[in-house]
């Protein structure tokens, strides 16, 4: 005789949430993969740069809230003051902070001696360091 009692076998249903997090990782990983080929191992290259334009960025306080265990603690932030200039290095507009002896020392249209490296896919040039 047969069972006729027995339910039949029903399928698991599909753990999405772990499809989520192996994408997630997986987007990760591919993420600091392309920084490391992108930018890890570059030769410093020197160049000279004309420079664009001047920027100051005055200092400042900014606040963010975080949920610390059951509480929201509102935090502050300290920006420092920054002296910008924007550069012109191998015809590719890009810019730095530079210590305020250098920036009171450059103009708009001066050239000046920068060491660089240039990323391997993007092709982004960043700065190290700028002396007049």
């Amino acid at each position: 005789m047969t069972h006729s009692g027995d339910a039949p076998a029903t399928p698991k249903p599909t753990n999405f949430m772990l499809y989520i997090g192996g994408l997630m990782i997986a987007g990760v990983l591919v993420y600091f993969s392309f920084t490391a080929v992108n930018t890890l191992g570059l030769k410093e290259q020197a160049a000279k740069a004309r420079v664009i334009s001047k920027g100051y960025q005055k200092a400042g306080k900014t606040y963010t809230t975080q949920k610390v265990g059951n509480r929201m603690l509102t935090v502050p932030q300290f920006t420092p003051e920054m002296y910008l200039l924007e550069l012109e290095v191998e015809n590719r507009a890009t810019a730095c902070a530079v210590g305020k002896t250098t920036y009171d020392r450059v103009s708009a249209g001066d050239q000046v001696s920068v060491m660089y490296r240039r990323k391997r896919i993007t092709g982004g040039i960043q700065i190290s360091s700028v002396s007049p």
